[in-house]
C-alpha cells in the first residue's frame, strides 16, 4: 500500500497543534462509503488537552518553521491557526484523500491562489491545482465550500469531492460511524478494515503480524489530565489473540527490569493487555504532564 498523503497530512497536524477553533467531530457523510481506513483528529478536543498547553508553546517557537518553503509558510501558519478538523481516509486501491475543515474557505483560498502551481485541472466539477506541497509527488488540492481536499490522483479526488459534497454515496449511509469514533475527551481516532490489514500482513517481515488481523482501531483521550491510548486488534482466532497477549506481556516484562528504561517504567507499567475470544486490546492510562516529560527528557 502506498503512502498516503492523508496519513501524512493527519499527523503532520498532530504534532503541531493548532491555536483555538471550532469543534469539528468525525462526521461520516463526508466519507466515501467504499473507505478501508478512516481516522479524524478533532482540533477543538485536542485543544482543551493539558497536553495542548504543555506542547503547544514549544512548538510555536520552534526554528521548525525555518525548514518550510518561504512560499508554503503562510498557507500552513493560517491552516495551523484555523483549521477545526482533519478527516482522511484510504481503500486497499488507493490512497485516499484528506479533509481539512475551515471557518472560512475564501481565505485559504486566497493563500493557495498566491502559491505557484504545476498545473490544474477540472475534478468532479471543481478546479483543483497540483502543488509541490512536499518532496514527494506534487498532490492535487481544492477548496469546496469550507473544506481544503487534498489527494494524489484524479479518482480519489474525485470520489472525496462527490462524498463531501453529498453526490457520492458516504460510509454514513453504508456502514453508519466506526466504533469508538466518538467519546469522552476523545481527540484522536483510526480505524482500519481487513483489506488494508491483509496487505500489512503480506509486507510484513515479522511472522507475528502474519496472523490473520481483520480489525484494528486506535483511540487517544485525555480525560481528567490523564492520557489514555487504546489499540483493538481483532485476529483470526482466540488461540492467537492469546498468543499476542503473551508476546506482550512478555515484552513489557523484560522492559520494565532494564536499567536502560528506568525513567520508563511508570509509563511501561501502566500498559494492559487483555484478550477477550478474537479481541485483543493493548492500553495505557498515564498522566499526560508526566508522558511529556519523559518524552522531552528522551531528546
Amino acid at each position: 500500500m502506498p503512502c498516503s498523503i492523508a496519513i501524512k497530512a493527519a499527523l503532520l497536524t498532530l504534532l503541531t497543534l493548532p491555536v483555538p477553533a471550532f469543534a469539528a467531530p468525525f462526521d461520516a457523510g463526508r466519507v466515501p462509503a467504499d473507505a478501508d481506513g478512516v481516522g479524524h483528529l478533532d482540533m477543538d478536543a485536542l485543544r482543551r488537552t493539558v497536553l495542548y498547553r504543555m506542547v503547544s508553546p514549544r512548538i510555536s517557537k520552534g526554528s521548525h518553521w525555518t525548514e518550510v518553503d518561504a512560499k508554503l509558510r503562510p498557507l500552513a501558519r493560517t491552516l495551523l491557526d484555523v483549521a477545526q478538523g482533519v478527516t482522511f481516509w484510504l481503500t486497499d486501491r488507493d490512497t485516499g484523500a484528506v479533509l481539512i475543515q475551515v471557518p472560512d474557505g475564501r481565505r485559504i483560498q486566497g493563500l493557495l491562489d498566491k502559491i505557484p502551481h504545476k498545473a490544474q485541472v477540472r475534478v468532479a466539477g471543481h478546479l483543483a491545482r497540483r502543488y509541490a506541497f512536499s518532496d514527494d509527488d506534487p498532490s492535487l488540492a481544492v477548496m469546496v465550500g469550507n473544506q481544503l481536499i487534498m489527494a494524489d490522483d484524479e479518482a480519489s479526488l474525485a470520489k472525496a469531492i462527490n462524498a463531501a459534497t453529498g453526490k457520492g454515496r458516504s460510509l454514513a449511509a453504508a456502514r453508519g460511524v466506526p466504533d469508538g469514533a466518538r467519546g469522552p475527551g476523545l481527540f484522536f481516532f483510526t480505524a482500519l478494515n481487513a483489506k488494508l490489514l491483509d496487505k500489512v500482513k503480506d509486507a510484513a517481515q515479522s511472522a507475528t503480524l502474519r496472523l490473520s488481523m481483520s480489525a484494528l482501531t486506535v483511540h487517544v483521550a485525555e480525560i481528567r489530565s490523564e492520557l489514555r491510548v487504546r489499540a483493538r486488534m481483532t485476529v483470526g482466532s482466540a488461540q492467537e489473540a492469546q498468543q499476542l497477549k503473551s508476546m506482550a506481556e512478555g515484552v513489557i516484562a523484560l522492559a520494565s527490569m532494564s536499567d536502560e528504561a528506568a525513567e520508563a517504567r511508570p509509563f511501561i507499567k501502566s500498559v494492559r493487555v487483555v484478550a477477550t475470544g478474537k479481541v485483543i486490546e493493548l492500553s495505557l492510562a498515564m498522566p499526560t504532564a508526566d508522558l511529556v516529560r519523559l518524552i522531552e527528557s528522551k531528546k
